[in-house]
């Protein structure tokens, strides 16, 4: 299970009206770590099936998510065959992340022909499926059991949280009870201090939302930062477009959370076709292509398409595989030729998947860096060292404009 325990704000933020990064020490029953940090997922899991050498995966903490739509729901909460194939992967996430600790966030569309999130608003079918997510998880031996988010009404929530509470306690003290909360949630203050201070949980799951829509609930969130509760933002956007691509969860430890796992929900059939776009368009449109190839550099926190990289690729290259810490001759060819993965489509499939898998890697070393600088109450050089997240953050705290 997961403990929190705060550790210390770094006072020597130069940012007045942004957070003060905190650290906590996160204990789990697959090792410690210290945040803020960043967590695995399911997906970059399966991307690393999908490369040519076998690559470690560091991370004390992995994701996963399984969404179900309103037909999903009903399968589940009706057809063995479905429960059972939810069974049946929570098992074999577990055994692929073995050296992890998991955690399995249920999530609802909220639109589409059958809403799942709208459909959870009948007393019958919610308490179906919460019976069935919990026990599925205790059956499969999950010692962090997840509580999807439920937009109800604040009073029946929290009927609802107490009782889950109760009923999981009845299978002994070993558990950590993790409630999925969404800033768009129009009570999210109060269903959080109900979880915190009532409850007394100390680990929470947060959905990322964009400052600027969800504003005020961030700084409710704030509110807890020298407390024992600690908080894993989930699906957060790989990059900020606006601001040269900088990584998104490199900024975030300046607005909220502590640990962070990036936006992975897919559609299960695929990438569908745009509107209006013709089998042919959509076609061309997913032919292998350098542009869909983007790397992290820790030098400047940037996910860059591979073209801006390729004057330069040499160097970057060369750190790539190093940070992958790959040997064989196969994943240097495909690194070393980047510029001729796309003319074959398994080998471009291969290049995906070391973009996603270098991008955690590189990116897990770059937070124990940022960890390590908080801790020596340095956090000014460490941010001068990157003038892509000094400018965004400068912008953040009005000391300049865009």
């Amino acid at each position: 299970m997961i403990n929190v325990k705060f550790q210390s704000i770094n006072d020597s933020n130069p940012y007045a009206q942004l957070r003060s990064v905190r650290r906590t020490k996160i204990t789990t029953e697959k090792g410690e770590i210290s945040s803020p940090c960043r967590a695995a997922t399911d997906y970059e899991f399966k991307q690393k099936r999908n490369l040519p050498t076998e690559v470690k995966l560091p991370n004390v903490i992995v994701t996963n998510n399984i969404e179900l739509n309103g037909d999903d729901l009903q399968r589940f909460l009706n057809e063995n065959k479905a429960f059972q194939n939810i069974a049946s992967t929570i098992q074999m996430e577990k055994d692929v992340q073995h050296q992890s600790s998991s955690i399995f966030n249920f999530s609802f569309t909220r639109s589409g022909k059958k809403p799942s999130l709208a459909a959870m608003r009948t007393e019958s079918t919610r308490r179906s499926f919460l019976n069935r997510a919990k026990d599925i998880q205790i059956e499969k031996e999950i010692p962090n059991i997840s509580i999807p988010f439920l937009d109800l009404p604040l009073a029946e929530y929290k009927f609802e949280l107490r009782l889950l509470k109760k009923a999981i306690e009845k299978n002994g003290n070993n558990y950590c009870i993790i409630p999925v909360l969404d800033m768009k949630y129009e009570r999210f203050k109060e269903i959080l201090k109900f979880c915190v201070l009532e409850l007394g949980l100390n680990f929470i799951t947060i959905v990322y939302r964009d400052f600027e829509t969800v504003g005020p609930r961030y700084y409710d969130v704030r509110d807890y930062d020298t407390k024992d509760v600690g908080f894993l933002v989930v699906q957060v956007p790989r990059s900020d477009p606006a601001f040269n691509n900088l990584s998104s969860m490199h900024y975030l430890p300046f607005r909220i959370g502590d640990i962070f796992s990036v936006r992975t929900r897919m559609p299960k059939k695929g990438i569908p076709p745009k509107k209006g776009e013709t089998k042919e368009q959509f076609e061309e449109r997913m032919k292998p292509d350098l542009s869909r190839l983007k790397f992290f550099l820790r030098s400047s926190l940037e996910v860059a398409p591979v073209p801006q990289l390729i004057p330069n690729w040499k160097t970057v290259g060369k750190n790539v595989i190093a940070d992958l810490g790959a040997e064989d001759k196969t994943t240097e060819d495909i690194v070393s030729n980047i510029e001729a993965s796309q003319k074959e489509k398994d080998v471009f499939k291969t290049a995906i998947a070391l973009t996603k898998v270098h991008e955690l890697l590189a990116s897990t070393k770059e937070f124990e860096l940022f960890e390590t600088m908080i801790k020596e109450n340095d956090i000014k050089t460490y941010v001068d060292s990157k003038p892509t997240l000094d400018h965004l953050l400068k912008i953040f705290d009005g000391q300049t404009s865009l």
